[in-house]
This record gives structure tokens, C-alpha cells and sequence, in this order.
């Protein structure tokens, strides 16, 4: 079987007494509480067969946070199947996704039941390098029900998210692009330089955070009057999680007309 995880917050978990097969012996397996109170293994879940009376063993809530491995097929909905099951003429996948007319390249009437239209239904996406997503709303819907639902992602650490971190299907159409997750740039605190930032949409500055999204700008200034620099400093950048350059003062006072002083040469450290 997969290795699959179950995230409680989408199925309740329990330890029962299940029989593995007719005439088998019981034993104490992991078990999954369907929607509507029964019980069925934990391996069959996302497994392409319905088990619960409810369906829900085989929904995009149950099976939103599977990953399947590379020599299998995903169905749209997230269960997985064996890859030679594409395409090859039986639906495997409930959804019907596994013989999608445009995966398998069909111009003429499908010979099985194909994926739901995308006018009326959205494909679960892989989750994201770095991140996962977790689905709410509707937690009985299979992908080729018309039920709204959402992903709400989130980043491993040392990531951040470049984007909305909730992305919502209804009526087949996906409410915004879909994020990703990039590495932060760790602002390090030094004694020669203040780093300010700026709110989305303001030009007000205030102190950094400790870390910074990449595509963020920090605007440095040397700490006046003990440091300072003979030129001006251009906005830092975090580019995937390194910065262009990290700016550096001289100590010194800072030169000025009422303050005649001999300043010692900028540094910048790239």
C-alpha cells in the first residue's frame, strides 16, 4: 500500500478489531471512522474503492494530502492507482480521471467514463516543492461533484509563501494562481546598520523582520552618528533566499557641513 498519512483534522482516527480476509484471524489494525460512523482499514484508504457507505474513504478531503510515488498515477481527487492503469481503456480512478479524453490524447467518444468537465469540477494539484496544502469546505466531495472547496497551504520551514496562501474552487474555476514556496533570506543583525522595511502598498518605513520573503527589499542605513558611508546605499534584495549584496558601515562619525571630519571609505560586503 501507499504511504499514505492521515491527517486527523480531515478523518477521524481509531485503533478497532478488523478481519483481514475470509477465514483470516483478526487482528488490531488502524482503522478509519467514516463519515457516517463506520469502520474500514486504514489501507484502504485512497485506494480508488469505495469502502465507506459514505464515500468517504475516496474524497478530496480524505485524500487531499496523499503523495503517491513516482511509478504510480494520481487521481485527480488525490487517490493513487498503478501507472499502467492509464489509459488503458477501464476506469480505475472513481472520478473517471485515469481516462481523461485530453491525458490519453482521445479526439473521438470516450470508450470509458472520462473526468469530470473542468467546468464543473477542479484537479487537485500536486502539492507544492517545499510545502503542503490542506483541503476545507465540504469534506464528503469527490472531485466530480460541483462542491466548492479550499487549499490552504503552508511552507516548510525556512519558506515562505510567494502568493495567497488560500486558493478556492467553485463551479469548476480556481479563485486565484496557486503559490509557491521560496526560501526566506535571514536578516542578521549588525552594529554598523539599521534595516528598515516597507508595508505592502505604503512608503512608511518601520524595523525588519527577522526573516524576509524572496523578492522582499530592505532599505539599510548606517547607525548615526557612530557609523556612516561616503555613498548611499541601494535597497538590499532577497533573491531565493541569499541577498544581492548586505550593506556594511565604516566606523566614524558621519561628515557633515556643521561637522568637518575625515570619513574612511565605504564598505560593502557582497
Amino acid at each position: 500500500m501507499w504511504d499514505q498519512t492521515l491527517n486527523t483534522s480531515r478523518l477521524s482516527m481509531a485503533v478497532c478489531r478488523c478481519m483481514l480476509a475470509a477465514g483470516s484471524a483478526g487482528t488490531d489494525l488502524a482503522c478509519l471512522v467514516c463519515m457516517h460512523g463506520s469502520l474500514v482499514p486504514t489501507s484502504n484508504r485512497c485506494d480508488s474503492v469505495v469502502d465507506c457507505d459514505d464515500g468517504s474513504d475516496e474524497t478530496v478531503r480524505a485524500c487531499a494530502g496523499v503523495r503517491c510515488p513516482s511509478y504510480t498515477f494520481q487521481c485527480a481527487y488525490g487517490a493513487c492507482v498503478d501507472q499502467s492503469n492509464k489509459c488503458d481503456g477501464k476506469t480505475d480512478c472513481p472520478d473517471g480521471s485515469d481516462e481523461d479524453a485530453e491525458l490519453c490524447g482521445r479526439t473521438g467518444a470516450p470508450t470509458a467514463a472520462p473526468a469530470q468537465s473542468q467546468e464543473t469540477s477542479c484537479t487537485l494539484p500536486s502539492h507544492p516543492e517545499h510545502g503542503s496544502y490542506a483541503v476545507s469546505g465540504s469534506p464528503g466531495a469527490l472531485l466530480n461533484s460541483s462542491a466548492a472547496f479550499t487549499l490552504e497551504y503552508r511552507c516548510d520551514a525556512g519558506y515562505g509563501l510567494d502568493g495567497s496562501d488560500r486558493v478556492s474552487c467553485a463551479d469548476g474555476r480556481w479563485s486565484n494562481e496557486r503559490p509557491k514556496c521560496l526560501r526566506l533570506c535571514r536578516l542578521d543583525a549588525h552594529p554598523s546598520v539599521e534595516y528598515l522595511c516597507t508595508a505592502p502598498s505604503s512608503y512608511v518605513t518601520s524595523p525588519c523582520e527577522r526573516t524576509q520573503r524572496s523578492g522582499a527589499r530592505v532599505f539599510p542605513r548606517c547607525r548615526s552618528p557612530d557609523y556612516h558611508s561616503r555613498q548611499s546605499f541601494s535597497p538590499m534584495r532577497c533573491i531565493e533566499g541569499s541577498w544581492d549584496y548586505v550593506a556594511i558601515c565604516t566606523p566614524g562619525q558621519t561628515c557633515t557641513p556643521q561637522h568637518k571630519c575625515k570619513a574612511p571609505d565605504a564598505k560593502l560586503a557582497e
